[in-house]
């Protein structure tokens, strides 16, 4: 193995210094939609505070609320708003505008507030 290898990445800790967030919650720490970013979904609760950290799950798959504007089909793209450098809380939805937060794996039917299965994807910059 190699001898700089520190641990697995799939789990990160985010600094919360403007804003806390609730476990479950989804997540995005971005500059802006141009530079990439990391999205994912906190796994503990934490309060605003210069101290404060939340692991953050970097992959896999959870139910997650996403505002539909339309029926969406399995593999359609789900996106996050992107709120400042800061982490923030994250409202998911299908509107291209922000950063790809993931897949969706269940349907949508028609246009609203749902959950639904995401399987997370990391952005690119491009």
């Amino acid at each position: 193995m190699a001898t700089n290898y520190r641990r697995p990445g799939n789990v990160v800790q985010l600094s919360w210094a403007t804003v806390g967030c609730t476990s479950g919650d989804a997540v995005i720490k971005c500059t802006a939609k141009a530079t990439g970013g990391l999205v994912g979904v906190a796994l503990n609760t934490v309060s605003a505070s210069t101290t404060a950290t939340a692991d953050v799950a970097l992959e896999g798959v959870f139910d997650l609320s996403i505002v539909a504007g339309a029926a969406m089909a399995v593999g359609d793209y789900v996106y996050a708003a992107v709120i400042d450098s800061a982490t923030s809380t994250a409202v998911l939805s299908d509107t291209n505008s922000g950063l790809l937060f993931g897949r969706l794996l269940q349907p949508i039917t028609a246009a609203g507030t749902v959950n639904r299965e995401v399987l997370i994807v990391q952005p690119s910059h491009l």
